[in-house]
């Protein structure tokens, strides 16, 4: 087994425990966020959520009559609009999106494919990307989750290469992450 499919068999194991999703705080502040960016840079016209989990956030943009779908390797994930794909390996068109999000899932990523993982996220984004990202660990069943740590700063550095960053405490209350807001070049 390489490395990539051991990552994929501990998502497996942890998405067979329901309560494994973005908890009602994270998820409504992340709502919250989105319905912002929405406002404020819309309208958009198609959505792509990597790494999607349970779709929470495909539904919510969905009520904005945005085309919206999203990718993971979880194969019990998949739906309608969760399709299989590795995150450096997005089977979409250069530009296809101009709206791109991704949520709490850059820290699960392998480190040495960070960048790897980013270029992809923005060849198939024109518009606006939406990341947020923990630096802090996480464990479930005894198996580390949180394995691409960096500075907030750091990730600051590396997302500017792809466009204008805003960085914000993400939550808007008790702040356990950072939100990344990055206008890509073509935007």
């Amino acid at each position: 087994m390489n490395k990539l499919q051991a990552e994929q068999k501990k998502y497996e194991i942890c998405y067979q425990d329901p309560d494994y999703k973005l908890g009602p705080y994270r998820r409504d502040n992340t709502l919250d966020d989105i319905t912002d960016l929405i406002a404020e840079y819309g309208p958009f016209e198609r959505h792509i959520d990597i790494s999607a989990g349970r779709g929470e956030v495909i539904e919510h943009v969905q009520k904005f009559n945005i085309h919206s779908q999203g990718t993971e390797i979880v194969e019990d994930l998949l739906s309608d609009t969760v399709h299989f794909a590795w995150s450096h390996e997005l089977p979409f068109a250069d530009g296809e999106f101009d709206f791109l999000t991704n949520c709490d899932a850059m820290e699960h990523y392998l480190p040495e494919m960070t960048h790897q993982i980013l270029d992809e996220f923005f060849r198939v984004v024109d518009g606006v990307a939406y990341l947020t990202i923990s630096n802090n660990r996480a464990t479930k069943h005894e198996m580390e989750l949180h394995i691409n740590i960096k500075s907030y700063k750091e990730w600051e550095i590396i997302l500017s290469k792809y466009g204008k960053v805003t960085p914000n405490i993400y939550g808007r209350h008790n702040a356990t992450s950072m939100s990344f807001t990055v206008l890509t070049r073509h935007a």
